[in-house]
């Protein structure tokens, strides 16, 4: 009589789910699941760190709108992991992590790698569970995927014990359930709909903030409707970025906070008031109207004056209804124009500049020179991150991604990884730090041993420049205590593991040698040295504050 181990229960839910790619580092206590999956047709990609699998099946999920999957080993490979399962949880990224441990009949003896690594997610993901029962594997892998992905989506975390994952049971008495979850929208509420049309009537300087669940809810198209009717300037954070194109002749960038505090209505969609939108502390007369699927959001930070919940591009669609065509632009549109062309001629003359070392902006500017509306973007880094964001256009939803509100570093190769395997037809593009590119920049090795063609190019300012600048402003020039690097020659580590690399120093030299990386058809590396003193004098000493 034919019997399931416990890997080929997992792999089975996971092929029925549509799951393509397992991300994961080899380790005795899960390899039963990466076995499976790889007779089932689910590719396996092994990675260098366990933190680099958690990032890549985070990124798959981001990518795709559906679940990613990591599965690591017991003890460090857990431990390596969480810091990417945290980094899922702050932006609502629905993946799972599957996690070996020891036995069970060793438990409180002090086995290999013995740890309690439950608590550990408990606070950083939608649900945590251990199964004990081999006969459950399949049930309770099947309902991990359902609370990855249903209403708010995030991270969960099913533990597996090797002996229970090892253990042998015939498939009649392995548990499942079909259909194991279902696919519906919560609709909004025909009063908050109602409510909030009418504020939007009566507003002369309304403003729109679209943000990451607008991603989430396939909400590009209804919000582009939405900013089109009500005629008002839009801007976007998170994985917003994209759900209404750079050339729309509503959307702006660099005018926010003037925005902010002269709108007398705000309409924030599928974002918190975090910390990215300075708390909702913004001109205290305006009214705020939210529409999110997540209640949590609503009165965070400041009280808003209508409240919708449900799916936004339902709620947007409905919203849209109940409203009449804007005849004409408000007359503070033209203060906001004016107030976006003063901050874009600002950072224009860094971005036009041919002067020596290469400036920030200038290199930014070379990436928004040479990608097109199909090259996905990741940035992976701090102060060359900042300055992308506001050089780089994004046309298409999800061809930009940043590690998000949890702000870490590390993200860029698996991250790639991911958007390279999801569109193998597209030009996946990191926009690295020198100082992140050290953190995971081990995972050239794994997009060159399994042919991924990532391309990586460096702002190269030798030194943790987002956290040294504000250091030197506030302490003075000798200061630099703990942020100063090296300006290594990161393109020849690449090089060394099989890829392709340029070092660049001229500014003009930078479209030439990214097109070179581009065609060598390998994972490759452009490294580019840039001035490290752009941006000093120039930043906001946020931690003495």
């Amino acid at each position: 009589m034919e019997t399931l181990n416990g890997g080929v229960q997992v792999a089975q839910v996971l092929k029925k789910e549509g799951v393509t790619y397992l991300f994961t580092l080899s380790g005795g206590h899960i390899v039963p699941i990466y076995l499976a999956a790889g007779e089932l047709g689910i590719r396996v990609i092994d990675v260098r760190h366990e933190q680099a699998a958690a990032h890549a099946a985070d990124a798959w999920a981001r990518i795709t709108r559906h679940l990613g999957v990591a599965a690591v080993t017991a003890g460090p490979g857990v431990t390596d992991a969480l810091t990417g399962v945290a980094n899922a949880y702050f932006a609502d990224s629905p993946m799972l992590l599957l996690a070996g441990s020891p036995p069970v009949q060793e438990w409180d003896r002090g086995a290999l790698q013995e740890m309690n690594q439950l608590d550990l997610f408990e606070p950083i993901t939608k649900w945590a569970k251990v199964v004990t029962d081999p006969k459950r594997i399949g049930e309770y892998t099947a309902t991990a995927v359902r609370e990855a992905l249903s209403e708010k989506p995030g991270p969960v975390y099913l533990e597996i014990p090797i002996d229970i994952l090892m253990e042998r049971v015939d498939p009649k008495d392995a548990t499942y359930f079909e259909p194991y979850r279902v696919f519906s929208q919560t609709s909004p509420d025909a009063e908050n709909i109602e409510a909030a049309a009418a504020i939007l009537k009566e507003s002369e300087r309304s403003v729109i903030i679209g943000g990451s669940n607008v991603y989430w809810d396939h909400a590009e198209v209804a919000l582009q409707d939405f900013v089109t009717k009500l005629n008002s300037p839009v801007y976007l954070n998170g994985m917003g970025r994209g759900c209404v194109p750079s050339n729309h002749s509503n959307f702006f960038n660099l005018s926010r906070h003037k925005a902010l505090e002269e709108a007398d209505l705000v309409v924030v969609v599928g974002t918190p008031l975090d910390f990215r939108l300075g708390y909702g502390k913004f001109n205290k007369a305006a009214k705020v109207i939210m529409i999110d699927k997540d209640a949590s959001h609503m009165g965070k930070n400041r009280p808003v004056h209508e409240g919708i919940v449900g799916n936004i591009k339902l709620s947007l669609e409905t919203l849209v209804e109940n409203l009449p065509q804007a005849s004409e632009r408000p007359a503070w549109f033209e203060t906001i124009t004016q107030e976006e062309s003063r901050r874009r001629n600002k950072i224009d003359a860094l971005a036009k500049s041919n002067k020596k070392p290469t400036n920030h902006y200038r290199l930014c500017q070379a990436v928004a020179d040479f990608i097109d509306d199909d090259t996905i973007v990741v940035g992976d880094g701090g102060d060359i991150v900042a300055c992308g964001a506001r050089v780089i256009p994004v046309n298409k939803p999800g061809n930009w991604m940043d590690p998000g509100p949890f702000g870490c570093l590390g993200v860029g190769p698996p991250f790639a990884i991911a958007a390279k395997l999801a569109h193998p037809d597209k030009r996946v593009l990191i926009l690295h730090g020198d100082g992140s590119f050290g953190l995971n920049g081990m995972e050239f090795d794994t997009a060159i041993r399994h042919d991924i063609p990532i391309v990586s190019i460096i702002g190269n300012d030798a030194g943790w420049g987002q956290i040294r600048n504000p250091q030197v402003a506030a302490f003075g020039d000798e200061a630099s205590l703990a942020t100063d690097l090296a300006l290594t020659h990161y393109e020849k580590v690449v090089e060394a593991l099989g890829g392709y690399g340029e070092f660049v120093t001229e500014p003009h030299e930078i479209i030439p040698a990214l097109e070179r990386a581009f065609q060598s058809g390998k994972p490759a590396c452009v490294n580019v040295a840039i001035d490290p003193t752009t941006l000093r004098g120039k930043v906001d000493v946020w931690y003495l504050k």
